[in-house]
């Protein structure tokens, strides 16, 4: 079976899923939406990733649990910053906060997932001084880091620390 037969599989099982209305097992259907959401976006199809999108969010917090965000890839995070959690209110991304966290304790310094997932939210202004401890946290251990050795991605990852430092001082004044 091609890549494209397996896709048009996965779009046909997604599409029944969603057109069902009630009887849904929520255990198996949350899961593989997210999973199909992940397929989705590597492969570029983002019609169709809006669209699994849209359907996970009407599941409002009982999606959470499956996120899994911890384990998931950097580019998923990525898009999910990118176009799951604009579409999410300010009370489901607070309820959302120990998955986000989970990204946050990585130091990601290549990909710099946490600091994206970090900018997003204090572009909502959430988790503000939470967030500011994160940083000034991640900020002394990473400087520690490059004490130990020249690590071209370290020295990447802290100029967008002290960016976001920068940028969002405005919020730390109390």
């Amino acid at each position: 079976m091609s890549q494209i037969d397996e896709w048009l599989n996965l779009m046909n099982k997604a599409d029944e899923i969603m057109d069902k209305k009630g009887d849904l097992d929520v255990d198996s259907t949350i899961p593989f939406l997210v999973e199909l959401l992940d397929t989705y976006q590597n492969a570029h199809l983002e019609d169709a990733a809006v669209k699994v999108t849209q359907y996970l969010l009407s599941f409002g917090r009982v999606m959470i649990p499956y996120l899994n965000l911890q384990q998931q890839e950097t580019n998923f995070i990525h898009y999910f910053c990118g176009y799951v959690m604009p579409q999410c209110s300010d009370d489901l991304l607070i309820v959302m906060r120990e998955q986000l966290w989970e990204v946050l304790q990585r130091n990601d310094t290549s990909e710099e997932t946490d600091l994206v997932v970090i900018n997003y939210l204090l572009q909502r202004k959430l988790f503000i001084n939470e967030l500011k401890e994160i940083l000034v946290e991640k900020k002394k251990h990473m400087e520690q880091e490059l004490i130990q050795g020249d690590r071209p991605f370290i020295q990447n990852y802290l100029e967008s620390l002290n960016n976001i430092l920068q940028v969002y001082q405005f919020l730390w004044v109390k």
